[in-house]
């Protein structure tokens, strides 16, 4: 072994090995963010760590002024070569198909168990050159290691890849592969036993070392099944291509620069400097333009994906003419199965699949993989299901898409379950217009009901709302009290004229506020007090809170009516009717309650507990304008009992937003 390494060996050494090393940091990330993958993927990312990061470790050593002959460097190197004889076995298991069966299966677990078995004692071998001492069993041991990948690598992708490399692209890859394996070896072969020029010597000694790079990078192509392999390619292309125009522009500024800017003009340093600075600004540009073409190219070569925007925007136009759920998913599913060519993609209710609160991700909405063992990958009849997106309808999960991409077909990519999301996404959006829609439709629906109701009511205002019959008496009273008592003649008719302003204004109005409708009532008792005297005693009450707050017109005028006229009328002696008006928890709270006769003395048409018939609007036109203002939000509730009088009580949503925004200002 040479007591010291070249200069531009050294160099290419640190830029390979930390180019390498940065790749599989990468690798390691991309890995771990993946559940299911291939039995060879992390063993390849560890070979991969070893090889790249002691061989940078071994030249820094170096680079600092050890011998090569240097234990560390050489225990060191040991530590790095132990990774490349590990290498056939990530290969092999990466090329395995254990679910294939037959002699497949076999040759594969016995090239395994072979390489394996070399791994070990050329790992035992390595570690013990540095006490031997021996120059022959150390450089055994090297060769070794390239001769065991070569070989085996060769045999493995000869009988466990035959048959599947169908498209051009993938022998490509595999040919990456191989060179990447044997390229050490041939270069050994060559600098021993040929002799070559200084330059060819350079490229063979740094090929002897870096060759394992292509093809760490060759299988990473197309054999690492896992799900960020798009990343990873894309990622250690524009690494490569970095590293690269780094490695050129040194060289062009160390050698080229000073000699051209010495030629073209008196002043070489202020030449040198804009040339330097024109080149390095030129190469940043030329590398985003290069690292978006890395993207494109990957995506329509090497991964053969489609194009998803135009996917998304057929999928969304189709959907948009679709107004049933069924038909919606159908349409969905068959489309996500053309772009990404998988087995099934299924729409299913979260009930649907056992253990889903196991999930966290459900929660957040994000698509989760799933584990081998996973109950749900059989919620499929005959596939496994690898992944779940969730769809989400005004925040919340109420779907999932189950996605099975088939025995043979590859994970999928970190591009297409982006492309699942967006898909799930614009259902979830289609759903929500869908909802909008219905629920338009049913408010149209509760509006023609409203106005059909209000043509009732106007064309029973007078009979309904304010009884003909209260008309007559109170002019009845009023004619008596011209003679007996002018002024409260006078007084009563104010009154009873604040009562029809009350009825005019309000007759087109769905709502009116709380403190209105108990000023009305207020001066409607007090017409009813004239006519009663003191057998009729009146207590109202009103929560402050409660006062603007939006209620249905003239909603408490029959009740109070009803009351009087069925309940304190035929009643002996003095009577008395409370209204409240009270906050109760979400809701308003309207009450009214009097002590009259009750159930004994109300006929059968007035007891409230089937709807009447021939009371006006009464409590069955009172509890249809509930049902339809309030979509079964609000509430009537009648109670009568036998000489004890009776109650009514309405609730009434109080942030109902139909009725605030109805609701007269």
């Amino acid at each position: 072994m040479q007591e010291s390494m070249p200069g531009y060996l050294l160099i290419a050494e640190l830029l390979g090995f930390g180019t390498g090393t940065v790749l599989s940091v990468l690798l390691v990330l991309l890995i771990r963010r993946t559940a299911y993958r291939s039995p060879g993927t992390p063993l390849l990312a560890f070979c991969a760590l070893l090889w790249n990061v002691f061989g940078l470790i071994a030249n820094l050593l170096v680079f600092a002024g050890f011998s090569m002959r240097a234990l560390s460097v050489v225990l060191v190197q040991a530590v790095e070569l132990t990774g490349g004889a590990m290498f056939p076995i990530s290969f092999l298991q990466l090329w395995s198909h254990p679910a294939a069966g037959g002699w497949h299966t076999r040759v594969g677990r016995w090239l395994v168990a072979a390489a394996t078995f070399n791994a070990a004692w050329i790992a035992a071998l390595l570690f013990a050159c540095p006490f031997l001492r021996s120059p022959l069993v150390m450089r055994f041991s090297h060769h070794a290691v390239a001769w065991n990948a070569s070989f085996l690598m060769t045999l493995g992708a000869f009988l466990l890849l035959r048959g599947r490399l169908g498209a051009t692209s993938d022998r490509v890859y595999l040919a990456l592969t191989l060179v990447g394996a044997w390229g050490s070896t041939i270069s050994i072969l060559l600098l021993e036993n040929a002799r070559v020029s200084p330059e060819l010597e350079s490229v063979l000694a740094i090929a002897r070392e870096q060759s394992p790079f292509l093809a760490v990078l060759g299988a990473m192509f197309f054999f690492a099944n896992f799900r960020s392999s798009d990343l990873l390619i894309k990622h250690s292309l524009r690494v490569v291509a970095a590293v690269s125009i780094g490695v050129w522009t040194w060289f062009f500024l160390s050698g080229t620069l000073p000699g051209l800017a010495l030629r073209l003009g008196a002043f070489p340093e202020v030449s040198r400097a804009a040339l330097a600075g024109g080149l390095i600004a030129s190469l940043l540009l030329v590398f985003y333009v290069l690292a978006r073409l890395i993207g494109d190219l990957v995506d329509a070569w090497i991964l053969r994906q489609p194009d998803f925007r135009s996917t998304l925007r057929r999928l969304w136009e189709r959907m948009a003419r679709i107004d049933a759920g069924a038909e919606l998913f159908t349409s969905a599913e068959s489309i996500v199965c053309e772009a990404l060519d998988i087995s099934a993609a299924r729409v299913l209710r979260p009930g649907e699949i056992p253990g889903i609160e196991a999930h966290a991700m459900a929660n957040a909405g994000r698509s989760w993989e799933l584990c081998c063992n996973d109950p749900g990958r059989r919620i499929l009849p005959g596939l496994d299901v690898d992944l779940l997106v969730p769809i989400r309808v005004h925040g919340e999960v109420t779907h999932v898409m189950a996605v099975a991409p088939g025995r043979f077909h590859r994970n999928l990519l970190n591009s297409e379950i982006e492309f699942l999301e967006t898909a799930a996404g614009q259902i979830g959006s289609r759903l929500e217009a869908l909802a909008h829609e219905i629920e338009k439709m049913e408010r149209q629906s509760r509006e023609a009901t409203l106005r059909e109701l209000a043509a009732q009511a106007e064309l029973k205002a007078l009979r309904a709302q304010i009884n003909p019959h209260f008309l007559f008496n109170s002019l009845n009273t009023i004619a008596d009290l011209i003679v007996t008592d002018p002024d409260k003649a006078e007084a009563m008719t104010v009154l009873l004229a604040k009562v029809f302003r009350h009825v005019l204004m309000h007759s087109d109005q769905q709502f009116s506020r709380v403190a209105e409708e108990m000023e009305f009532l207020r001066t409607y008792l007090g017409i009813e007090q004239v006519r009663f005297g003191p057998r009729l005693r009146v207590s109202m009450d009103m929560d402050p809170t409660v006062s603007q707050a939006p209620i249905p017109s003239l909603i408490l005028q029959p009740i109070v009516e009803n009351a009087i006229k069925h309940g304190l009328a035929p009643k002996v002696g003095q009577g008395h009717i409370s209204i409240t008006a009270a906050l109760h928890g979400e809701f308003v709270r309207l009450a009214v309650e009097d002590d009259g006769v009750g159930v004994k003395a109300a006929t059968p048409a007035d007891v409230p507990a089937a709807p009447p018939a021939g009371n006006g609007l009464g409590l069955r036109i009172i509890a249809d304008r509930l049902r339809t203002l309030y979509s079964g939000r609000a509430s009537l509730d009648v109670q009568l009992a036998e000489s004890l009088g009776g109650r009514v009580t309405i609730l009434i949503p109080r942030h109902d937003s139909v009725a605030r925004s109805e609701a007269v200002v």
